[in-house]
């Protein structure tokens, strides 16, 4: 006899199916499902839905899922490269110094008077206010 319910004679829940005989009846689960009665979201990082790019993770549940980008990356699938927020390396510009470019080329750009990979050097003397800087 063919199953009209699910695993103990329960629902299947979200669009499952009830499969078996009777007496050894269960839910067969739509994607995105799973559990006895089909009520469990799967996890984004199990239900491949969302193909994160750049090293990004999918979190959320099914029908739900977004990426979590890692550092240097935004975007819906972190496909864009993020403005660089300190210089070559991860390290902090100095003496004034700017960020510049994109994840994976950046650079500082220097205040007069300084040069360097990260504006340390000081390159000439500049007049300012009480004197010369050098």
């Amino acid at each position: 006899m063919k199953c009209d319910f699910g695993f103990n004679n329960g629902p299947c829940l979200h669009g499952g199916e009830p499969v078996g005989t009777y007496g050894n009846c269960q839910c067969f689960c739509a994607k995105g499902w799973h559990g006895n009665s089909c009520e469990i979201p799967d996890s984004c990082s199990t239900s491949n839905e969302l193909k994160c790019l750049n090293g990004g993770t999918s979190v959320g549940v099914c029908g739900k899922c977004k990426c979590q980008c890692t550092i240097g990356y935004t975007g819906p699938l972190c496909a864009q490269k993020t403005v660089c927020k300190a210089g070559k390396n991860f390290m902090n510009c100095l003496n004034g110094g700017k960020p510049a470019g994109k994840t994976g080329n950046c650079s500082c750009t220097c205040k007069e008077g300084f040069t360097g990979d990260y504006c340390e050097v000081v390159a000439f003397c500049v007049t300012g206010y009480g004197g010369n800087i050098c």
